[in-house]
């Protein structure tokens, strides 16, 4: 027969075991929940941190962008200044290179004979898609009357424009100034795009 003193024991020996085993189910639970919490919250720490390293360096490419933009239009402002500076002192030529000249160095300077004819005006102007100055401003008025005959129309084509050598060039100088300001502009862009695709090739 068991002896009443040992059941005694060996019951509470199980009921300790059944406590230290619930105890160690509670205790091994709480340490995964503060293992997972302690990672969730280092996942969530380095997620802040990558936003706001992202957010650095877009604002900083930003800045950068600024500054390279706002160097570009100072540059491009400057290179305009010097190229209008540039035309200005031609344009005060014009007068002196276009209405006199010398046969021979060692005779006085004889007035420019040019005569520029309608048509070659018109097509000049064509060439540039310009409007025919000939029809628009009238300058063939006395000459209407007999401009509905081809012949006429020749004629027309070969009379005097009344357009000057200076009057050339002085519009080959607003030519030549637009086109240096546009490739200037263009070369401007050029290096703002260069500049982007190389930062977006550095990312």
């Amino acid at each position: 027969m068991l002896n009443p003193a040992y059941g005694w024991l060996v019951g509470i020996a199980a009921g300790a075991a059944v406590l230290a085993g619930g105890g160690g189910a509670w205790v091994g639970y709480r340490y995964g929940q503060q293992q997972g919490e302690a990672t969730v919250q280092r996942l969530r720490a380095d997620q802040a941190t990558a936003r706001a390293e992202a957010t650095s360096r877009a604002a900083s490419r930003y800045q950068s962008a600024v500054e390279f933009g706002e160097q570009l239009a100072r540059l491009h402002l400057s290179q305009l200044a010097s190229l209008q500076t540039a035309s200005r002192q031609r344009l005060q030529r014009v007068s002196h290179v276009s209405t006199v000249y010398r046969p021979t160095p060692a005779v006085a300077a004889v007035p420019v004979v040019c005569t520029i004819p309608n048509g070659w005006l018109r097509d000049y102007n064509a060439a540039f898609g310009l409007s025919d100055p000939v029809t628009n401003t009238g300058q063939l008025t006395s000459q209407t009357a007999a401009a509905a005959s081809p012949e006429a129309g020749l004629l027309d084509d070969l009379a005097t424009s009344g357009v000057s050598l200076a009057d050339l060039r002085a519009h080959s100088e607003d030519l030549a100034s637009w086109c240096q300001a546009t490739a200037a502009q263009r070369d401007r862009l050029l290096d703002l795009l260069t500049s982007q695709t190389s930062e977006d090739s550095h990312d």
